[in-house]
């Protein structure tokens, strides 16, 4: 045994890779020399020593088993040389199963040794595993490769009950001038005894097969596509059979095999007689394993790429058939000519109204009232500014010069009659009954003038349950600010708060524009990075397993079936060769194909991503657009 093989590479990358860490963080904790040093080794022999010694355990309990399983087969051939006999080079094949009994069933290793001096055996194996009266249980593939002298484990099959005995036999054409034979057995003993014994002729005869039947059955195609795989038509005896366990020949041995004895009986032609075979076993098996597998779709994680909402709901408004009209209500009291982060606010709220105006332009007509921007704060003012509500750009399509004419004019000078705003602006619409109204309030502070904005607000929405009332609070003290959430909770809207001229000009806008820092967060997601490409392929090939199983349990179905038929005498030997040919060039055009439906998988998975990763980047880009409209920091 070569103990290096125990040294498995995994093991050292991960001991390293936490031995970096654990020494990283030892190093950056500023922990003493000494310490950092015995405890990075610490740390590498505490993880490398007991996962080496675990590989070694199981390394070692394998190699023993094998040894076991060679020197058993050692002994098997010896006793074919001692026999003197002849022996083929199919009979220096040699097989062995090693049992290893578990809780609930039995693992079966089936290892093999070619003890010819020059053949090399390139092909499939089967195993049929029989009962204590030789009928058979299962059926086993395996592909193998054996140069001269070696010798290796194959491959392992479970079983619920132990093993009693198992026959052997390879592919057809691996083993040149190789005769099938029933006498194969589990040690390859040829039976060389010349036995004649006399049998009465016990050969069955068959109904005649029926000209519809006989038509049906050149009709039967004879899959190889993923689309013909997925179509398939179920053999007429296995269609209301389970599709949980596999088909097995003894339940449908007595119908199959009248029939195709009559079908035997009108033609010798080896297509028709397996496209026979496939009218009455072709799996629906690998029908709905084909198709599970096709439903498969790309499921991608992406990340959390929330799309900025604009204030305007005119547009939800208008596909619903309603129509919509905006109203602008801009607080231009005396508190507004204080400065906020070095700007005027009146000034910063102009521009950000006009902005405003041409977003929300777009789809609604437009109103801009304005309060506060008669008289004085002072209380010998207080009527009129308090009364003062104009309409400085009536209710109409928006258009962008008069608009800003209408702002530019407007001047902050007195009180805050928020109530009194709402109940003109509204009622200056009250003739519009199947008018959907949205009330835009920008305002710095709250009600001056002694007036129930809450109650204005609520006798607005009312008129019209698709009214509402939306306040940008801009830089609002905490009694201020408690007022207007009031007032937009009372008119069914919104409030949001804005505490530089940054945000105001986003609020008027948007409910929310990403930071750059959410930006930058959704930039560095990885999407079908390497690690997930990779178990991506891995569940996609783990997903085609039940197709590959069905794919091999419908040749060795029918591989059963033929032989059967050449035990019956309903076909020649040479037949029996030639069917046996067809379903394995079958079996290797389908498993391509199955090769072929996982690479299309793959690539659809592929496209998926690339159209993934490519939403993300129109994402950021959008996003950075936004930001540079409003004015703010896009790297």
């Amino acid at each position: 045994m070569n103990w290096l093989s125990v040294f498995e590479p995994w093991i050292l990358y991960l001991a390293l890779w936490v031995t970096l860490v654990g020494g990283l963080a030892l190093f950056f904790g500023k922990y003493p020399k000494n310490v950092l040093i015995t405890r990075t080794i610490g740390t590498f022999l505490v993880v490398f020593l007991p996962l080496t010694a675990a590989s070694g355990y199981y390394t070692y309990s394998d190699y023993a088993m094998a040894e076991d399983a060679y020197a058993e087969m050692d002994k098997a051939y010896e006793a074919i040389l001692a026999s003197g006999d002849e022996v083929s080079e199919w009979g220096k094949i040699i097989p062995f199963i090693q049992i290893v009994e578990k809780d609930y069933s039995y693992d079966n290793h089936l290892y093999i040794g070619n003890f010819n001096e020059e053949f090399t055996y390139e092909g499939r194996i089967w195993v049929e595993t029989l009962d204590a009266d030789g009928n058979i249980i299962d059926e086993h593939t395996f592909d193998i490769l054996l140069e001269p002298g070696e010798k290796k484990m194959i491959g392992t099959f479970s079983m619920d009950e132990e093993l009693i005995d198992y026959i052997t036999y390879p592919q057809e054409g691996a083993i040149p001038e190789f005769e099938f034979s029933t006498s194969t057995t589990n040690a390859n003993e040829e039976n060389t005894e010349d036995e004649s014994i006399e049998e009465e002729d016990t050969t069955p005869s068959f109904p005649t097969i029926s000209d519809e039947e006989l038509a049906a059955i050149e009709d039967v195609t004879i899959p190889e596509t993923i689309e013909e795989m997925s179509t398939l038509e179920a053999g007429v005896f296995v269609q209301n059979l389970s599709t949980d366990e596999k088909v097995e020949l003894d339940q449908i041995e007595t119908q199959l095999m009248q029939s195709l004895g009559s079908l035997a009986a009108e033609t010798t032609d080896p297509e028709t007689l397996f496209k026979g075979t496939l009218y009455y076993v072709e799996s629906k098996v690998l029908r709905e394993e084909v198709n599970e597998y096709l439903s498969i779709k790309p499921s991608i994680e992406m990340p959390m790429m929330p799309e900025p909402q604009q204030l305007d709901i005119n547009t939800l408004k208008k596909e619903s058939g309603n129509k919509s009209k905006a109203i602008i209500l801009l607080d231009a009291s005396s508190s507004m000519l204080l400065e906020t982060d070095g700007a005027e606010r009146m000034g910063t709220a102009k521009n950000a109204v006009k902005k405003f105006a041409g977003t929300v332009g777009k789809q609604s007509e437009v109103a801009l009232f304005v309060y506060g921007h008669k008289g004085t704060q002072a209380d010998a003012d207080k009527v009129l500014s308090c009364s003062s509500i104009e309409d400085v750009y009536p209710m109409q399509a928006y258009d962008s010069s008069d608009f800003s004419e209408a702002v530019n004019a407007i001047e902050a000078k007195g009180w805050t009659p928020l109530a009194e705003a709402i109940k003109v602006a509204g009622a200056s619409l009250e003739d519009d009954k199947d008018v959907n109204i949205t009330m835009y309030i920008v305002s710095d502070g709250a009600e001056t003038c002694g007036g129930d904005p809450v109650a204005e607000a609520r006798e607005f929405a009312e008129k019209n349950d698709q009214n509402t009332v939306n306040i940008i609070g801009f830089d609002v003290d905490s009694e201020g600010e408690n007022q207007l959430k009031k007032v937009a909770e009372a008119g069914n809207g919104k409030y949001y708060a804005a505490d530089s001229p940054e945000e105001l000009t986003k609020q008027m806008t948007y409910q929310w524009v990403p930071s750059m820092l959410d930006i930058k967060e959704v930039d560095r997601f990885s999407i079908g990075g390497n690690w997930s490409e990779a178990w991506r392929s891995l569940d996609l090939k783990e997903a085609t397993l039940p197709v590959s199983s069905a794919i091999s349990d419908r040749s060795q179905l029918i591989r059963k079936v033929i032989r059967k038929m050449e035990n019956m005498e309903m076909i020649s030997d040479e037949t029996k060769e030639e069917l046996l040919a067809i379903n394995e060039a079958n079996y290797d055009v389908l498993r391509e194909s199955k090769d072929r439906m996982e690479d299309m998988k793959n690539e659809e998975f592929d496209e998926a991503i690339e159209r993934s990763r490519q939403e993300v980047d129109d994402w950021i880009a959008r996003m950075k657009a936004l930001r540079e409209e409003a004015g703010l920091d896009t790297n």
